[in-house]
């Protein structure tokens, strides 16, 4: 709390966002963090959200097997689910009297590969739905499992649009 206080000092008397102080490498090794993916305890979470604009494609090697619109997994549009779908619920935890916040990066790019068995069937596969603890509004991927096992990002290819702070049950 007192590094948090000293926080709130610096962004008050700089006129500053916490944007500008939480994504900031400079600022973040004066408290001897070196990435802001460090202020966690938790692990970094990862969520593509569903919407009209985000595309999932399925490829074995360059052939592409699957390609659909990611709203398309709420299953709001069709009389049946044509994807297995499961929902994860994920909660920002806190102790009582500390302050909690959320570091979101928006990014666009090839959010997360992964590497599929040679006998890949899509009934097999399965999407983890959330909804994101920032915005309840929408929902998201939060992981594949394929026949019940959880797969593993193979990499990404992103580039980061934009940052943003959400504090949780905190004051500004």
């Amino acid at each position: 709390m007192d590094v948090w206080q000293e926080w709130r000092n610096v962004k008050e008397t700089n006129g500053l966002d916490w944007e500008q102080l939480l994504f900031n490498l400079t600022f973040l090794a004066k408290y001897g963090f070196g990435h802001w993916s460090e202020l966690s305890i938790e692990r970094e979470q990862l969520i593509f959200l569903c919407n009209d604009q985000n595309t999932i494609e399925i490829k074995n090697g360059r052939k592409l097997l699957e390609r659909f619109r990611s709203l398309e997994l709420s299953g709001s549009s069709t009389l049946f689910p044509i994807y297995q779908t499961s929902y994860i619920d994920l909660k920002v935890e806190r102790e009582e009297g500390s302050v909690a916040f959320v570091l979101c990066q928006l990014e666009t790019g090839a959010f997360a590969k992964y590497t599929l068995p040679e006998s890949f069937q899509i009934a097999d596969l399965q999407f983890q739905l959330t909804q994101p603890a920032t915005m309840p509004d929408l929902l998201g991927i939060s992981g594949l499992t394929y026949e019940s096992r959880p797969l593993k990002s193979a990499g990404e290819d992103t580039v980061v649009r934009s940052s943003r702070v959400f504090l949780i049950n905190g004051t500004q």
